[in-house]
């Protein structure tokens, strides 16, 4: 990773502590780390996104030139840690995130509410966990707005 990229993200000991803490979890689990020094990551075509977590293909996966990479990789480390704990809402998961990238490129889906609810549900506990993990840490980022 790009040393000006690397001191202004991890500049803190709280975020550097993070960052080893998350290394950590990762090689225990087998999710193999990619900080990207790019500003942002491509899925499936033409969708664009600053990360994302992938439990099939075993990787956590950071735009490290976003303006919230820490933000981002808080909440990619939440969906690890949901994917270790087997939660509810990432039980029921299942294909939900499948069928809302084929009604993001305009598939028509049956009961599209229904994926779209178990897909909330995933984030809103994984909104939850990442406040979590950054009082833990104290990370300096602003949960309050």
């Amino acid at each position: 990773m790009d040393k000006a990229i690397n001191s202004k993200i991890f500049g803190s000991r709280s975020a550097r502590h993070f960052l080893h803490y998350v290394k950590g979890k990762c090689r225990k689990h087998g999710i193999k780390l990619v900080l990207r020094e790019v500003s942002y990551l491509r899925l499936d075509g033409n969708i664009r996104c600053s990360g994302y977590f992938d439990d099939e293909g075993g990787a956590l996966v950071v735009a490290m030139k976003s303006p919230l990479a820490l933000e981002i990789l808080v909440h990619e480390f939440g969906h690890l840690t949901q994917y270790v704990d087997n939660c509810k809402p990432w039980r029921n998961l299942g294909d939900s995130l499948d069928k809302m990238t084929d009604w993001l490129h305009g598939k028509d889906i049956r009961n599209s509410d229904k994926y779209i609810n178990a897909a909330r549900n995933m984030e809103l506990d994984n909104e939850k966990r990442s406040v979590q993990i950054i009082k833990d840490f104290e990370l300096d980022i602003d949960i309050d707005s």
